[in-house]
């Protein structure tokens, strides 16, 4: 693979999001709150929304889409962000593109001088845990369940 660029997206580059956003949900179901069957009925209005809402990060290799990070100031929480909606494609990882789109959303969580980033993964992800860790993020000692049918815990991890 080539070099990898990070892109910022925005409403303009909405099929980007759907194809990638929707490859994430159908590839790896288990990382995510929201469901491929719930995502593919959204609207173009609602993937507009998206990229209007959320910060979103492409990691780019060779021409292709091939990870994304997006991040969301907190408003109830003054100064927190959250890193969501982390995934790479099972064909790009293990190269660092993980560790560069997460440093990105950090630079910009930074940028908006916000104090800390906060995420959820679930406790059988070892590999992102690992990662996590590694750029400093602490396990916050919080963690939920995510609903039926997909009933397992999602531990929350702070950056500061």
């Amino acid at each position: 693979m080539g070099i990898v660029k990070i892109d910022r997206l925005s409403t303009e580059h909405v099929l980007r999001l759907k194809n990638l956003r929707l490859r994430s949900l159908k590839e790896d179901p288990d990382a995510f709150g929201t469901t491929w069957e719930k995502a593919k009925t959204y609207s173009h209005d609602d993937w507009i929304g998206q990229l209007t809402n959320l910060t979103t990060f492409f990691a780019v290799v060779d021409n292709c889409d091939v990870g994304m990070v997006r991040g969301v100031i907190d408003k109830d929480n003054h100064g927190h962000a959250h890193l969501i909606s982390m995934w790479v494609a099972p064909e790009a990882r293990k190269m660092g593109i993980a560790k560069k789109l997460i440093e990105e959303l950090m630079s910009w969580a930074r940028g908006n001088g916000l104090s800390q980033l906060l995420l959820e993964v679930a406790e059988n992800n070892s590999p992102a845990i690992a990662l996590y860790k590694k750029l400093g993020f602490v396990f916050t000692g919080q963690q939920r369940a995510l609903p039926s049918p997909r009933e397992y815990i999602i531990e929350k991890w702070s950056f500061i």
